[in-house]
């Protein structure tokens, strides 16, 4: 988090001037004691896709799901804080994110290129700053579903990876619990009541205080007043079944981030902001599921609210993006007869509408980034989508076609036809092939394609073809292995205003930048081989994940194929964890990622207009050096008749190694002054639960 403040204060300094399938869906429960329904889940986790699953005590069907990990081991993971979409960043695919910070980087790609939903829809952002912890309270979510490629025709307007959290199958609680947990950073609280037999009210809210803890470091280090990053986040949720098995769901998230850089004035002598960064949303889902007398599934949803992203800088910079997004969607679903590994034939489907409607305002008048851009644009893009199930034995052919438009007020239209296609066969019983293809298509972003801010109204959708192949094999009960190979040709890639101002998520950009006009000139090329071996039983949870890949884009078509600033070659992630006798467990994570590849300076000029130091950068890309960290996880619970005490200890970077995380220079850009990661972090939290 350290560095991550540091980075975007030496960047704004250096600017330059200018069901399973296969399961036929659960009749609806007569008795009022009658186990929750199971919901199929969708087609596209049977191909490239992990899941961590997070209802304690079950598990989904193997033939479903690629990987599934309890809550309760997901909470005592090594290195991943408890949180389950930190948790995925251990899965292969993932690349790690320059400064430990939330970005999710899927396969050779930008962290824009991916997406994170909520039941399908989208949410703005997944992680609070620092990548701490995820906006949505784990206890409020079913699964997390990591999709890194290949996916379904139900998600669209991506052209990478995505994370869903996932809320249903929703299942009324048998009892009333809760807990409250704190620790070095937050404190976490959470309640679920049963209101009646068929009604239940869930409530959540964190707020951090590592502003209070970091704030004196922060400013000790760097001569400035920092208040450092809080968030909070506040959870609803209302859950009603009827006597005839429909569903009824409201869900409610609300996430804050902020963080201030405070200076001197030097007319007055008072403290004033000198950068400041602040995102926030709300966010209201309403959904309703039931099933007909025909076992068709008919679910319909919408999620709304507004959004925030705002910056400052002395003395009158600012910036900000205030969206307000409304998406809709109705979806009908059957599954085929039977398993794919029952030798059953037949055909199931899935069909529906997706819609979303914004109104989307924002403001760039920062002058280190030269002429400021505002708009206020209305944007309509409906979707429709189809995918059939065939079912023949042992194989499973999943086509599928997704058709897209986009449109807004400011005269853009974009049309984009996604054709994809799944095969998995089932050749024996712990044995699964899986092979993919498919077009997966991303719309550009309002502001290149708003007249008002320099943008091209002929801009057409970026796309990626995404091909797979991959192969899972069980060995005996408790360890699987997973080797899978993919392919993404990247096309039509939005290139231009580099230097334009951007929220930067994580490091800013680096080296040269294309700063021509937008067009649809670049392409790109991914490929690599991920592995997956986990081995399960009642005391020991073990896993090691590793990618191999390789990253390239042209920006121009008269330009050189580059690394892309993202490429990390290799990436292992090694952990374990036990349970011990007495309540106690001991866990460790070990990480290894190459390092990413940067232009360095060749030269130096002084531009006399500005009064400052250009910089001059090599034509030929360096990398930095690897990273590597073990973190290591202590925990101890007692149990009470009516409750439950846990405490733990998580050394991050247990060795105190020092990784150089961005390439960093002196504000006259004379000498490297490269920015490097936290130090050994020891963590230790309480939690109680009843």
């Amino acid at each position: 988090m350290l560095p991550l403040l540091l980075t975007i204060s030496l960047a704004l300094a250096q600017v330059p001037g200018p069901p399973a399938e296969g399961e036929e869906e659960d009749a609806p429960p007569e008795e009022e004691e009658a186990p929750p329904e199971e919901e199929p889940l969708p087609p596209e986790e049977t191909e490239e896709a992990y899941e961590f699953l997070v209802i304690t005590g079950e598990r989904l069907k193997p033939e479903v799901t690629e990987r599934v990990i309890p809550m309760d081991q997901v909470r005592v993971l090594p290195g991943s804080g408890g949180d389950v979409v930190r948790a995925v960043q251990n899965l292969p695919g993932v690349a790690r994110a320059p400064l430990g910070v939330g970005q999710i980087l899927i396969r050779g790609t930008a962290p824009e290129d991916s997406a994170a939903n909520l039941d399908g829809m989208p949410l703005p952002i997944v992680f609070h700053f620092a990548g701490l912890n995820t906006v949505i309270n784990g206890d409020s979510l079913s699964e997390v579903a990591f999709l890194p490629g290949n996916y379904s025709v139900r998600y669209g307007r991506t052209l990478a990876g995505l994370i869903d959290l996932r809320t249903t199958p929703p299942s009324l609680p048998e009892k009333d619990r809760g807990y409250l947990s704190v620790d070095l950073f937050q404190a976490t609280g959470y309640l679920e009541k049963r209101l009646s037999p068929r009604t239940s009210l869930s409530l959540s809210g964190r707020r951090s205080y590592i502003d209070s803890v970091l704030s004196p470091v922060l400013s000790k280090v760097t001569g400035n007043t920092f208040q450092a990053p809080r968030y909070y986040d506040v959870n609803a949720r209302l859950l009603h079944r009827t006597d005839s098995g429909e569903i009824f769901d409201a869900f409610l998230v609300g996430s804050s981030d902020a963080f201030r850089v405070l200076g001197e004035n030097a007319e007055t002598g008072e403290e004033e902001t000198t950068i400041g960064l602040q995102t926030r949303f709300i966010k209201l889902r309403l959904l309703h599921r039931r099933v007909d007398d025909r076992g068709v599934r008919h679910e319909s949803a919408i999620i709304l609210g507004p959004e925030e992203q705002k910056f400052q800088i002395a003395p009158d910079g600012t910036a900000f993006e205030r969206p307000f997004d409304i998406g809709i969607r109705h979806e009908l679903f059957k599954a085929p007869p039977g398993g794919s590994r029952d030798g059953l034939t037949g055909v199931g489907f899935r069909g529906g509408l997706d819609v979303q409607l914004s109104q989307y305002r924002f403001e760039y008048d920062v002058p280190a980034f030269g002429l400021s851009e505002q708009g206020d644009i209305g944007i309509l893009a409906p979707a429709a989508y189809v995918e059939p199930t065939f079912r023949l034995r042992r194989w499973d052919l999943i086509p599928g076609l997704r058709a897209d438009l986009y449109t807004t007020d400011q005269g853009y239209t974009g049309q984009a036809l996604d054709p994809r296609m799944s095969v998995l066969f089932h050749p024996w019983t712990q044995s699964r092939l899986k092979i993919a293809a498919g077009r997966h298509s991303q719309f550009p972003e309002p502001r290149e394609v708003t007249p008002s801010s320099q943008g091209d109204l002929g801009l057409t959708p970026e796309w990626s073809l995404q091909t797979g192949i991959g192969w899972e094999q069980g060995v005996g009960e408790h360890l699987t292995v997973e080797v899978s190979r993919y392919y993404t040709w990247l096309n039509d890639l939005v290139s231009g205003r580099e230097d334009a101002f951007r929220f930067f998520s994580g490091p800013p950009p680096q080296g040269p930048l294309d700063t021509g006009a937008y067009a649809n000139d670049g392409t790109g090329r991914v490929a690599g081989i991920e592995t997956l071996v986990a081995w399960q039983d009642d005391l020991t949870f073990a896993m090691l994940a590793a990618t191999l890949s390789h990253s390239v884009r042209q920006k121009r078509p008269d330009g050189e194929e580059v690394l892309f600033e993202y490429d990390q070659p290799l990436v292992i992630n090694a952990l374990a964890s036990r349970e011990l006798p007495k309540g106690w467990r001991l866990g460790a994570r070990y990480r290894y990622g190459s390092g990413n590849p940067y232009y360095p300076l060749s030269n130096r000029w002084y531009d006399a207009d500005s009064g400052d130091w250009q910089p001059v950068y090599s034509e030929e890309q360096d990398r930095t050096s690897a990273f590597w960290q073990l973190d290591v996880r202590v925990d101890k619970t007692w149990v009470r008749r009516k409750s439950e005490i846990s405490t733990y200890l998580d050394l991050q970077n247990a060795t105190n190694r020092q990784n150089q995380e961005v390439v960093g220079y002196s504000d006259d850009y004379y000498s490297e002054e490269p920015i490097m990661g936290l130090p050994l972090v020891p963590a230790f939290g309480v939690r109680v639960e009843w």
